[in-house]
């Protein structure tokens, strides 16, 4: 009985373009049109490797090809073919496999990668938008001081009104170009999640700053959950506009994170050299019953009011 091969052709990402059964040897491989596997690559010889059938079995050689067959970092000019060889004619990837080589497990299906995940839902994105722009709104009739707070809660709205559909279309393009499918829904419900995810972050910041007063513990808290936040968002916009590899989509949210997390401590070490003449304070109103730690004493306040003072002064003092 012949052997049997199949030569696979892939891509640089290891995904097969051509596949070819070859039962009948030898076999030529190269650039020419009289060789049975044609290679349209211009770094390929015109006769560039042949597969032949010997008494040991099967086995490739290399034709004087111009750039070489390599396999790994191995310049070959004949190698046996066992079960499986991965070659390298030229720019093209080449995998021979007998029937009898090892397959991989079969991967588990990727969900968010389906033509329509269970993410992509209009009703799901509508009610997460219907809520965003609700409590966008509630906070600007909350933090207004005008007699008619209608213009303050339009100027907390309209950022999120118009933004997030445009978000949502931009990564749908994207989706569109590379992958074949929108995913406007499933774009948008991220995008309206992420929006929410800031706000409860924010609101958490204020009642641990406020309520136990531990400022500095809710900005660092803060200042990871934003960085984990972005690099989650980066993650599953391009999870559904890309066909990049999971370990490659994690490396570049990761990446996003750490630019994020040095963007930040940059721009506050810059904060931090410019003198100010203006006291941060929360203006945020919140009932005294959520104040959980003890007041500070007038000692105490006196004290502070005194060390402020005198580093003003120190501070006028410098030319």
């Amino acid at each position: 009985m012949a052997e049997l091969v199949f030569l696979e052709v892939l891509d640089a990402h290891g995904k097969v373009q051509e596949r070819h059964r070859l039962a009948h040897f030898p076999v030529t491989v190269g650039r020419d049109y009289h060789n049975h596997v044609i290679l349209d690559d211009d770094t390929v010889s015109p006769l560039h490797l042949s597969i032949q059938l010997g008494d040991n079995g099967l086995y490739v050689i290399d034709c004087d090809s111009e750039n070489g067959s390599w396999s790994g970092e191995r310049r070959i000019q004949q190698a046996p073919l066992r079960d499986e060889l991965m070659l390298r004619l030229g720019e093209c990837e080449l995998r021979l496999r007998t029937p009898h080589a090892n397959l991989g497990p079969t991967r588990p299906l990727d969900t968010v990668r389906l033509p329509q995940p269970r993410i992509n839902r209009v009703w799901l994105f509508l009610f997460l938008f219907t809520l965003t722009l609700a409590l966008a709104g509630f906070d600007g009739y909350w933090n207004s001081f005008q007699p008619r707070a209608l213009p303050d809660i339009l100027n907390a709205s309209w950022p999120l009104l118009v933004g997030l559909p445009v978000w949502a279309a931009l990564w749908g393009t994207l989706g569109r170009v590379f992958t074949g499918r929108a995913l406007f829904f499933a774009h948008g419900t991220i995008a309206t999640l992420a929006v929410l995810s800031s706000v409860l972050l924010q609101i958490g910041h204020i009642l641990l700053s406020y309520s136990f007063n531990l400022p500095q513990l809710a900005d660092w808290l803060s200042f990871i959950a934003v960085g984990l936040g972005l690099a989650l968002l980066v993650y599953l916009h391009l999870r559904l506009a890309s066909r990049l590899r999971i370990r490659t989509l994690r490396w570049i949210g990761s990446a996003a994170a750490f630019i994020l997390w040095g963007g930040w401590i940059m721009f506050s070490y810059a904060a931090s050299l410019t003198p100010s003449d203006t006291l941060d304070v929360d203006t945020t109103l919140l009932p005294p019953g959520l104040h959980l730690t003890a007041d500070q004493s007038l000692d105490g306040f006196l004290k502070d009011s005194e060390q402020l003072k005198q580093q003003l002064d120190e501070e006028a003092q410098q030319p």
